[in-house]
């Protein structure tokens, strides 16, 4: 996956690159800070579209730790009617995406937005449509302030890329296009994403508790940190808790991550409850947490005594 990125992008076939910047790590998920100037601005044509769905600018922003922003600027307020939806190609390759819309592999979809609230979806081509696939935590951050809709992401959900095209439409009721950036006939805006040093996570111990597990509870804790200061508690999934007793799977109660203060180390934990009169029976059992896509895990096996 492609944690770790900068955005430099092109305009008029001029690379405009831009340096990494050291960064205080995001307080959570959807509100990371945005590297000082990392940033390109691309105008569009006004007057060509219904004022509430007529986009004026489209300025398109990235930081070292993967995330992208898409920051749309109106003629005036968006109107909540109005579907905004950024089509990317994220590998410059027309053929492994929509061949009607520059071979566009990726749909960030957002509506019904008001300054509230809002409806949003990323989808991925499946060969015939673009398809909902993201699986956990939501993967768009959207926010509409004044005349200026943004949409945030993780760039890990857009695999193994270097950079690529895009374009912004927006759509009415009838789902008929109302405006187009840059404007039909024209090519797609492009960006360059530069690598930096990606972030691991690596595991620090392991253990169950009790070490001999009768019936009662279980726990499992997988002790990790990464290779860069980063903000895991904000960019770390709640852990998967997977087991089987004598071949048998059984659900986890709880499972938590939990960061001691002062210190960079994280700490998952899995617990089950162990059932009655399954003395002698094998117990297996595995941790495992995310990080940009990229999983850590440690598997163990018990039996169980009494």
């Amino acid at each position: 996956m492609c944690k770790g990125w900068i955005l430099a992008p092109m305009v008029a076939g001029a690379l405009l690159s831009f340096p990494a910047t050291s960064q205080e790590s995001p307080a959570r998920l959807l509100a990371p800070r945005i590297a000082h100037g990392n940033r390109a601005t691309f105008n569009d044509p006004t007057g060509d579209a219904r004022a509430s769905a007529d986009i004026a600018t489209v300025t398109v922003l990235s930081d070292d730790r993967g995330f992208m922003t898409f920051q749309m600027m109106f003629v005036p307020r968006l109107a909540q009617e109005t579907t905004t939806v950024v089509y990317l190609d994220s590998d410059r390759n027309p053929a492994t995406g929509d061949r009607a819309l520059f071979g566009a592999d990726y749909a960030a979809v957002v509506w019904d937005v008001s300054a509230s609230s809002s409806s949003y979806s990323l989808r991925r081509w499946n060969g015939r449509r673009f398809k909902e696939f993201f699986q956990s935590k939501p993967p768009l951050d959207v926010s509409l302030s004044g005349r200026v809709l943004r949409v945030l992401f993780d760039t890990s959900y857009l695999g193994r890329t270097s950079g690529g095209n895009f374009v912004v439409t927006t759509r009415g009721k009838s789902s008929r296009i109302l405006d187009k950036a840059p404007d039909a006939g024209k090519a797609p805006w492009s960006f360059d994403l530069v690598k930096v040093n990606a972030v691991e996570l690596s595991a620090v111990a392991f253990e169950t508790t009790p070490r001999r597990p009768s019936a009662g509870q279980l726990v499992a804790a997988l002790k990790f940190k990464a290779s860069s200061p980063v903000d895991l508690m904000g960019r770390v999934d709640v852990p998967s808790c997977k087991a089987s007793l004598d071949g048998k799977p059984l659900a986890p109660r709880r499972s938590s991550l939990r960061q001691e203060r002062g210190s960079a180390d994280v700490t998952a934990r899995c617990a089950w409850r162990i059932p009655h009169g399954t003395s002698g029976k094998l117990f297996r059992g595995s941790v495992t947490v995310t990080y940009g896509g990229r999983p850590l895990t440690r598997s163990f096996s018990l039996r169980i005594t009494r």
